[in-house]
């Protein structure tokens, strides 16, 4: 049995499997991920009588200790496989890979032999590496959590007893945080007429004139795309429900997507942006390296395809007829907080204060 979501918005497993209770914490971010968990916890107690929501024994415990880093790291990322997000598992399987080539030795010895010093010597090193690479030190912090968690089993459980001591629990390293790079809309129109092959273009065209997340404007469907205005779907939330939102679109887009159903998609194709012969929307990857290619072909400093949602929203903020609320709905977002912060980010709310005084 699935209960919740809690106040927090999370899941967990409340499951009486031959008399013994299955009983998880609220740690799961939406109930399919409490329903694998679940069915991981009946199968293994059916098995192997172990209830994986409580603390191992400490046989299990030492049995564990002679693993290497590898292996420990490897099981850590089939765990997130399995019960967290895609973009929760690319992100530690970054962070391990990273980890892998520039310590190799360190993934070879066993999970005892990582000491605290050890563990700081690495820390360091990523980032020094980092600061080298002029890149944010913020990435070493996220080695740091990452690993900590790791280490931290069960994993299941945010609380109680862990099997063995948290090398990785080493205090945050202070990161300057630096201004957002806000492109300048000449500059967008360059990378926009530099973008390529016609797919691409259309996908930033999305992107910039109906202010889409990026994987918003990737998994738009056939069936979304309306008479003047489109169908977009947020992120998963808690709960694993999609909330759709309409946005309108000018005239010149959806002229240029009903040219695009027309001549350039696939025949049968489900979704506007969709893989070659797979029923399947374009990835992340085939996004981001367009959008590099663009930029690097139009001579402007990369900026993020989210950048063309920043865009969109200041566009909208010096409409003075169109209110607050308004583009809230637009970006679809739940809080109207997070669209005054997002326009105070751009400084749109400046530059208006500056005109009006």
């Amino acid at each position: 049995m699935i209960q919740g979501p809690n106040k927090q918005g999370k899941f967990r497993v409340d499951k009486t499997v031959q008399g013994h209770r299955l009983l998880s914490p609220y740690i799961f971010p939406h109930r399919t991920a409490a329903r694998q968990a679940e069915l991981e916890a009946v199968m293994t107690w059916l098995r192997e009588g172990v209830d994986i929501f409580k603390a191992p024994t400490p046989a299990t415990s030492s049995s564990l200790e002679e693993e290497t880093v590898r292996e420990l790291l490897a099981r850590r990322l089939d765990w997130l496989q399995a019960h967290r997000s895609p973009h929760h598992y690319a992100d530690n399987a970054s962070y391990f890979k990273r980890l892998a080539e520039g310590w190799p030795d360190l993934m070879g010895l066993g999970l005892s032999l990582v000491t605290e010093d050890l563990a700081e010597d690495v820390a360091d090193g990523f980032y020094a590496n980092q600061m080298e690479r002029g890149k944010s030190g913020d990435q070493a912090n996220k080695l740091l959590v990452a690993l900590r968690t790791a280490w931290n089993e069960p994993w299941a459980r945010r609380r109680g007893p862990r099997l063995r001591p948290n090398p990785w629990a080493l205090d945050d390293y202070s990161v300057e945080r630096r201004a957002k790079y806000i492109p300048t809309e000449a500059e967008m129109t360059a990378v926009l007429l530099a973008a390529a092959p016609v797919e691409f273009k259309i996908y930033i065209e999305l992107l910039r004139g109906t202010g889409a997340r990026p994987g918003e404007g990737r998994s738009l469907r056939w069936q979304d795309v309306e008479a003047g205005r489109v169908v977009l779907w947020t992120a998963k939330k808690s709960g694993g429900n999609r909330t759709p939102r309409r946005v309108p679109v000018s005239q010149p887009l959806a002229e240029r997507l009903a040219w695009w159903r027309r001549q350039g998609a696939q025949e049968g194709a489900v979704f506007v942006f969709q893989r070659a012969d797979q029923e399947a929307h374009r990835g992340q990857t085939w996004a981001r390296k367009g959008q590099v290619r663009a930029c690097q072909q139009a001579g402007v400093p990369f900026f993020s395809l989210h950048s063309y949602r920043h865009f969109y929203a200041s566009r909208l903020a010096q409409d003075r007829r169109i209110p607050l609320v308004t583009i809230q709905a637009l970006l679809g977002h739940e809080d109207i907080q997070t669209t005054n912060g997002y326009l105070h980010q751009l400084g749109v709310w400046d530059e208006n204060i500056a005109q009006a005084v």
